[in-house]
């Protein structure tokens, strides 16, 4: 596991208002503990809840959740590729062509809570067994 946090130089720095985000150095407790409030949060929410846009034109609750199961994915890939010491081009992704494409907006909440969950167990799954020199 990671025992301190990446050094500028070391990540794009676009991605610093995300990692300047994580308390202390535990990456993987971070996102074992964010697990059950995130899932309790969504859970005690609606489906009429699930359909709400704070703006005509924006990503109702449903999308959002379902930006955050795609981001996921994208970015355990991507550490994966990274721990693998594979030196393909990463590519980048437009977020709102995959909102604008996926099925959120279809999914019940509960099962979109559901494949979060899903994921986030498997980004853990992926995250507990690098060694320390794959976090590199």
């Amino acid at each position: 596991m990671p025992t301190e946090r990446p050094k500028a130089g070391e990540y794009n720095p676009y991605y610093d208002k995300y990692i300047s985000l994580i308390p202390g150095t535990d990456v993987v407790g971070t996102l074992a503990s964010q697990l059950p409030k995130t899932v309790a949060l969504l859970s005690s929410l609606s489906e009429q809840d699930g359909e709400l846009r704070y703006a005509p034109g924006k990503w109702s609750l449903k999308e959002a959740l379902g930006h955050l199961i795609d981001t996921e994915r994208i970015m355990s890939y991507r550490a994966l590729c990274i721990a693998r010491g594979d030196n393909t081009p990463l590519a980048g992704f437009e977020q709102d062509d995959y909102a604008r494409n996926g099925p959120h907006s279809t999914i019940r909440l509960t099962d979109l809570v559901e494949e979060f969950k899903n994921v986030r167990a498997a980004t853990l799954s992926l995250f507990r067994n690098l060694r320390d020199e794959d976090w590199k």
